[in-house]
């Protein structure tokens, strides 16, 4: 008898110890989203990790803008409750497919790293290259802690947002900017909500319109500044505008 309790407690306890632990890809529980989009200097990525719509946290790239200002840096800025994987290391964590990430302890979290990598008056600091590995962050309230794992690629400030993991059902990326070199164009787009068309501002020749899942669904050139979304079906979408210096990416609500 005694035999038989030690043997369900062991298999309670390593249960729950394995329940502190992701292996990194697995996408049980979560929801995946394809991008596989690169962003160039000056470009600003905005996710949003509890599905409430609003921003937790971003990944922006800067590059010198002068004499005043010869650095340049891969940074992010984290909201309140937010906070990104780091080992206690000084630099981002990173994971390959198939590791164990531990959700715990705390203190391999943190808020208070906010760059990946950078240059400045002594060099370079942080990583210069990460290969299409993972990033982790989270956001913890009182009631429920949520997640976001990002599949990322950089080369100095330019960088790659290959896939994100996470509790949202749709992408939890909000917003996308990547605006290349100075006097570029501004884009818009409207109605948003709409019911059967947008139009373009700007001077963007080309679009991509993808599902929240990253799936294309629309492609096409922009010389009517207009596109007919009539046979998409009611639900979220990401059109991305492209000019010969710019691409931005919008969200979009067919109604």
């Amino acid at each position: 008898m005694k035999k038989i309790h030690f043997t369900i407690i062991l298999i309670l306890t390593t249960q729950i110890a394995y329940s502190q632990y992701w292996i990194v890809g697995d996408s049980t529980n979560y929801s995946v989203n394809i991008l596989d989009t690169p962003f160039g200097p000056d470009s600003k990525v905005v996710f949003d990790i509890d599905c409430d719509g609003t921003e937790d946290f971003n990944i922006n790239s800067s590059g010198p803008i002068g004499s005043s200002w010869p650095w340049k840096r891969l940074s992010f800025y984290m909201q309140e409750g937010v906070e990104v994987f780091n080992s206690n290391t000084g630099t981002v964590t990173t994971f390959e497919t198939g590791d164990t990430m531990p959700f715990y302890p705390d203190t391999l979290w943190t808020r208070y790293l906010d760059f990946i990598y950078g240059t400045g008056e002594t060099g370079s600091y942080g990583q210069y290259e990460i290969n299409e590995k993972y990033i982790a962050f989270r956001k913890s309230s009182d009631t429920d802690t949520f997640f976001c794992f990002i599949k990322f690629s950089n080369l100095g400030i330019d960088f790659t947002i290959h896939q994100i993991i996470s509790n949202c059902e749709i992408n939890p990326l909000e917003i996308i900017t990547n605006t290349i070199g100075p006097g570029s164009e501004s884009f818009g787009i409207y109605p948003n909500p709409t019911t059967a068309q947008i139009t373009l501002s700007g001077e963007a020749t080309e679009y991509v319109i993808y599902t929240a899942n990253g799936t294309i669904v629309d492609k096409g050139k922009t010389s009517l500044k207009t596109i007919d979304l009539t046979r998409l079906q009611k639900g979220i979408y990401f059109i991305r505008l492209i000019s010969r210096s710019q691409q931005k990416m919008f969200k979009i609500i067919k109604i």
